[in-house]
């Protein structure tokens, strides 16, 4: 604990003592007035806020008059007195420790003064680099369907087979001798040209 810690709070407990003897010696004196014969009113000292004593009509402090007729006793007005001047010395001796305060704190060296910031050579020697061209779809020719020609020869032979087809159940429809036969052979013909005419679409 440095000096100023030590003295002040040696000034504390100064000051606790003497507010515990200035609270003694108004209790003394409040007994003393009840015995002589004085009242105590309901009223607070507006100063220092101790109970209003009354005594032959007049209404007094006893801590600030000291009894009726307004005078403060001597050791009352010695205490005040002595207070006064504790509380002027501390305020002396407080400026010059504030001040040693101040000027004992040192200011850190190179505050605010910009610091140089250091760019990685990775970030110089970075350079955007180009998207690589995308190679162009070469372009596809239709599928042809396999085996093209040997479809258009099977076309051709059902076509043929079915032209024969119609042929011959015409003809044997026109030779028929029995009435359902000639219906079966129509019937059979009539297929038969559907097919042709749809193979004939294709």
């Amino acid at each position: 604990m440095s000096d100023f810690d030590r003295e002040a709070e040696r000034e504390k407990l100064r000051e606790q003592f003497e507010q515990d003897k200035r609270k003694r010696e108004q209790s003394e004196r409040m007994s003393e007035l009840l015995l002589k014969g004085a009242t105590m009113t309901n009223k607070h000292c507006d100063r220092c806020g101790d109970p209003v004593f009354r005594w032959d009509g007049q209404e007094f402090c006893p801590t600030c008059q000291g009894g009726p007729g307004g005078q403060p006793e001597a050791g009352q007005a010695g205490q005040e007195q002595a207070e006064q001047a504790r509380q002027a010395g501390q305020a002396q001796q407080g400026e010059p420790a504030s001040q040693e305060g101040v000027e004992a704190t040192p200011e850190p060296e190179g505050r605010g003064e910009p610091q140089p910031t250091e760019v990685p050579e990775q970030a110089e020697a970075r350079q955007p680099t180009e998207p690589a061209p995308e190679p162009s779809p070469e372009p596809t020719t239709p599928a042809r369907p396999e085996r093209t020609g040997r479809a258009d020869d099977d076309v051709t032979a059902a076509r043929a087979s079915l032209a024969r087809t119609l042929s011959e159940m015409a003809a044997q429809a026109e030779s028929a001798d029995d009435l359902a036969a000639t219906r079966e052979y129509l019937a059979a013909a009539k297929e038969a040209a559907e097919a042709l005419d749809a193979a004939d679409r294709l």
